[in-house]
């Protein structure tokens, strides 16, 4: 098995991958899972925002690049606009230097769009969206009406602090929910009305601290109860209150690690390794993944085909090692380009733009290489002799370094899903921002002083300080409406913390072998079940670990 470059881990690479990279004809990869996406994911910056100039029309503008970013930065309007042309940053290919280097040289004066978004309304404070309306601080989520503070979250109405949130209202500070109406501190459920500090539900109604049930109602920790009986349970906990909703959380706790657990979230998934896959058949190594097939090592797909190495694939095929590249055709090495773009090569933040190579920032174009225009013969006839000097220099087949890239690894998504400290990210080469937006010891009002019948009008220009880290924040008019019309406490955490909590009840993007804990008699297993599976369960954790086989036995 070949060694990681970087953390010198080994890491397998199967006859059928091999295949794939000769079809494809790019090298085997010399990082593993891990390292590679560390590198990758640097490149997709979904949550930090930063106030600034548009470059171009000088008019103050919210944006995912700091103001001291080394390219020029454009507002929505300018970006997209005619007043400016990314030809104009061309350059001619030089073969006595490294393509690294020439490409940070394009990149660092070929202007960005400020954030990307589309048909949104009411929607500044957004990124990587599509058509919300009166969203704050929602990112990598479409179709929502009325949110805020929530990520990979789409077709919702009404929902605060949700994180891979599906066709839900009401919602509030809870992770992986479909089709659910007014569930609160949850994960993990499907159909559900009322539920609070439930996992592994569906189908259930006026259910609190429930795990692993199935379409039942008026049960408190597992137990049933009757209507009144529950109503009486539930209004003892006072979850409108701190003390209650820490009081429950406790309990809560303490209950669910005592349960059994899937080994992993699968549907209607074959030949598939990793989690919350669904529909999927020969997906290896994937991550929330629906309707794909053949991909590897890839997070975030959708009716998806020979994918490799890939993060956020939606009706692709053969996307390889990019990140961000919907609706797109034989890509490889790229990140963010919009759809209905085919056939690119190393290219960064392209709009639909088709047979290009090393390009910034293109708008409908063809035939480009360093943002510089050829003809088809031209073009076919220098790109073999690029790829030839790739492969001297030894940049072929890698992705952009992270050095050279327009974030810093604290601001991109890679910091969510692939935690590393500054010293970390320093020694692999990559760069760290020492001034994310915030601020310290600025508020103006305390925790104490609130409380959920306040008016939220009084709250216009007052900032409060994290329980956790200390730093400032504010509660929007909106947020602040949504606790009051449904009585929930106001957080003691600021966003950030409260997004990192969320993330914390998701499993590492990582697989380990164990053997199902199941010795229950009736599952067609004398002792302990032989079953072994790949799982985001680390051997060390304390939940019990069931096979699909005995999971669905014991709960149904």
């Amino acid at each position: 098995m070949p060694r990681c470059q970087q953390c010198q881990q080994e890491f397998e690479i199967s006859p059928a991958d091999l295949k794939y990279y000769q079809r494809i004809a790019v090298p085997p990869p010399v990082l593993c899972f891990t390292c590679s996406k560390i590198k990758q994911l640097n490149w997709r910056n979904e949550r930090v925002f930063y106030l600034r100039q548009c470059d171009l029309c000088r008019q103050n503008m919210v944006s995912c690049f700091t103001a001291e970013a080394k390219h020029p930065v454009y507002c929505n309007d300018c970006w997209w606009g005619d007043k400016w042309n990314p030809l104009n940053s061309g350059q001619e290919f030089d073969f006595s230097r490294s393509f690294f280097d020439q490409f940070a040289q394009l990149l660092n004066k070929t202007p960005l769009g400020n954030l990307f978004i589309a048909t949104s309304e009411n929607s500044e404070y957004t990124n990587l969206c599509v058509s919300n309306k009166n969203c704050y601080m929602v990112t990598a989520s479409d179709y929502n009406d009325t949110g805020a503070y929530s990520s990979y979250s789409s077709y919702n109405r009404d929902m605060v602090d949700c994180t891979e949130v599906k066709n839900s209202e009401l919602c509030y500070d809870s992770v992986d929910l479909d089709r659910c109406y007014q569930c609160w501190w949850s994960q993990n459920l499907k159909g559900c009305s009322h539920c609070y500090f439930c996992l592994n539900c569906n189908g259930c109604t006026d259910c609190f601290g429930c795990v692993n049930l199935r379409n039942q109602s008026n049960c408190y920790l597992n137990k049933q109860l009757t209507k009144e009986d529950y109503q009486n349970k539930l209004a003892g906990l006072k979850l409108n209150t701190h003390d209650g909703y820490d009081q429950a959380q406790t309990m809560f706790n303490q209950f669910k690690v005592q349960q059994i657990y899937p080994f992993a979230r699968h549907l209607n998934s074959s030949g598939s390794t990793g989690n919350y896959l669904t529909n999927c058949q020969n997906c290896r190594n994937c991550y929330n993944m629906l309707d794909c097939v053949d991909c590897f090592n890839c997070i975030h797909g959708d009716k998806s085909k020979d994918c490799f190495e890939s993060m956020g694939v939606v009706n692709s095929e053969l996307v390889y090692n990019s990140v961000a590249c919907p609706v797109n055709n034989n890509t490889k090495f790229s990140a963010i380009i919009w759809p209905g773009s085919s056939n690119i090569l190393y290219s960064f933040l392209c709009r639909t733009i088709n047979d290009c190579f090393g390009c910034v920032a293109l708008h409908s174009h063809r035939y480009c290489i360093l943002n510089k225009q050829y003809t088809e013969e031209e073009y076919r006839k220098l790109l073999p002799k690029i790829i030839d000097h790739l492969k001297q220099t030894g940049e072929w087949g890698q992705f952009f370094p992270m050095a050279i890239c327009p974030w810093a690894y604290n601001e991109s998504v890679g910091q969510d899903l692939f935690l590393l400290t500054k010293e970390q990210v320093l020694a692999i080469g990559g760069w760290w921002q020492d001034r994310l937006p915030g601020t310290i010891d600025k508020e103006t009002i305390q925790l104490t002083d609130l409380n959920i019948d306040i008016d939220p009008d009084k709250m216009t220009g007052q900032i409060l300080a994290c329980q956790k880290c200390k730093r400032n924040y504010k509660l929007i008019s909106q947020e602040l409406t949504f606790y009051k019309r449904l009585g929930i406490p106001i957080p003691h955490f600021c966003p950030e913390c409260r997004h990192q909590q969320r993330m914390a009840l998701r499993n590492p993007k990582r697989l380990w072998s164990r053997r199902c804990w199941c010795s229950q008699t009736g599952h067609g297993h004398q002792g302990q079940c032989s079953i072994e599976f790949e799982t985001t369960y680390a051997p060390e954790r304390m939940e019990k670990i069931y096979c699909g086989e005995c999971y669905q036995k014991e709960i149904y």
